[in-house]
């Protein structure tokens, strides 16, 4: 699925660490999000020479150091090895897990990410994004195409507890998140999977208590 646009939300403003930065920085960072080259999982090559194109006065030496910047501001992960760059916070400020099919979208294209500091950022900020919003609709994708994963998070979210329907599904629940989406359909009148429901009734019992 390509994307068509990138979301410039109104409260970027009032963020004071993206104020804290040059109109340069923010035009760069906004080329990365607005490009066609950008996936659902928010990785682009690491082609600093094409954004030198986008604007008369920029160069790559200029591409580089703005990077380098916002890397530093812990706006951009970079893998110089691998050749990709993140957008650290492109999954949550985009709502790619609002929607299911973006959802999907994104654990395609999560599977296709080499780097392992890429992969890590993407990672943390799942975290943080299953306990700020555990009613999001594309945990049940996450939960369905990598248990691992979801089983993962729902332990971390819960002190290691994790919800015996996703222990049913994946035996002995290996610690180490899995970004290989499965490809097995689920099996006719097979048991499915209900840890986000108890997810989020634990949660709203949780911000219920006095």
């Amino acid at each position: 699925m390509a994307r068509e646009y990138a979301r410039y939300l109104a409260k970027t403003h009032r963020d004071s660490d993206w104020r804290k930065l040059s109109t340069a920085h923010h035009d760069c960072y906004m080329a990365l999000l607005s490009s066609e080259d950008l996936t659902w999982a928010g990785v682009a090559p690491y082609m600093p020479a094409r954004y030198a194109e986008l604007a008369s006065d920029l160069t790559e030496k200029k591409v580089l150091a703005l990077w380098s910047d916002l890397s530093a501001a812990r706006m951009l992960v970079i893998d110089r090895t691998t050749g990709e760059v993140l957008a650290r916070t492109f999954l949550r400020h985009d709502n790619v897990l609002a929607k299911p099919n973006l959802t999907r979208a994104f654990v395609t294209a999560l599977s296709k990410v080499r780097s392992a500091r890429i992969r890590k950022a993407i990672r943390l900020e799942l975290g943080r994004l299953f306990r700020e919003h555990p009613e999001l609709s594309g945990w049940k994708q996450i939960e369905e195409l990598l248990p691992e994963l979801f089983a993962e998070l729902f332990a971390e979210l819960f002190g290691g507890s994790v919800p015996e329907t996703v222990r049913e599904t994946v035996p002995g629940t290996d610690p180490r998140p899995s970004f290989k989406p499965s490809n097995s359909p689920p099996e006719k009148n097979s048991k499915t999977l209900h840890g986000i429901d108890e997810l989020v009734t634990r949660v709203t019992q949780t911000n219920a208590m006095p």
